[in-house]
C-alpha cells in the first residue's frame, strides 16, 4: 500500500509489512548473514512501527520500512564491533595484569634469591680468614691467575691453591641447596664453575 502524500500509519499498512516479511528477513539477512539475528530485527522494527504509528508521517511505507530495517542491521554491526574490540581490550588488559603479576612474582623470587645468596656468602666469610675468602674472590670472582693472585698476597703458588680448596669447601657447605643454581650464576662463576678448576 502506497499513498503519495505523508500519513501516520495504517492498521492495513502493519498487515501488509507482516505479510511481506520474508523481503525484509532477506534485506536482513543479507546485512547480518545470521538467520536468528535477521528476525529479532524485523520484529523489533515492527514493534517499533507500531509503537510510533500515531506520530511517524509517512509517504512510502515499503521504502521507510526498508531504510529502518537497513538501519537496524548497521547497528547491530556497529555494536558487534564495539564489543570484539572491548573484548579484545578486556582480553589484552588481562593478559598484561598477568603479565605483570608473573613479572612482579618473578622480581619477588629474585629479591629473596639475590637476598638468600647475599646471606650464605656472609657466613662463609665469616668462616675463613681474610686471606683464604680473599684470595678465593680473586680467582673466581676477578679471573685472576694463581701467579697473580700469589704476588698479591705475598704468597707461594702452592699457598694460594690450599686458601682456594679451604674457601671452596666452605663454600660447597654453605651454598650445598643451590649448587645446581649456582653453578650457572653469571656474578659467581665468571663463565665457569664455581667448584671446578681449582
Amino acid at each position: 500500500m502506497c499513498n503519495s502524500e505523508p500519513h501516520t500509519v495504517t492498521y492495513a499498512e502493519l498487515v501488509s509489512i507482516d505479510r511481506e516479511r520474508t523481503r525484509y528477513l532477506r534485506l536482513a539477512y543479507s546485512y547480518v548473514r545470521d538467520m536468528d539475528v535477521a528476525e529479532d530485527i524485523f520484529q523489533d522494527c515492527l514493534l517499533q512501527l507500531m509503537k510510533n504509528q500515531d506520530t511517524v508521517m509517512i509517504t512510502n511505507l515499503k521504502s521507510y520500512f526498508a531504510s529502518a530495517v537497513k538501519n537496524r542491521c548497521l547497528n547491530h554491526h556497529l555494536r558487534k564491533q564495539v564489543e570484539s574490540r572491548s573484548k579484545q581490550n578486556i582480553s589484552r588488559r588481562i593478559i598484561l595484569a598477568e603479565d605483570i603479576r608473573i613479572l612482579s612474582q618473578k622480581s619477588d623470587d629474585d629479591m629473596i634469591f639475590n637476598a638468600d645468596i647475599d646471606e650464605l656468602t656472609r657466613k662463609c666469610r665469616a668462616k675463613l680468614s681474610p686471606l683464604s675468602f680473599n684470595v678465593f674472590s680473586a680467582h673466581k670472582f676477578e679471573h685472576l691467575s694463581y701467579k697473580e693472585i700469589a704476588g698479591i698476597f705475598g704468597i707461594t703458588v702452592r699457598q694460594v691453591n690450599a686458601e682456594i680448596q679451604k674457601a671452596a669447601k666452605v663454600f660447597r657447605d654453605e651454598f650445598r641447596d643451590y649448587l645446581p643454581l649456582v653453578a650457572g650464576l653469571i656474578f659467581l662463576v665468571g663463565g665457569g664453575s664455581i667448584w671446578g678448576n681449582i
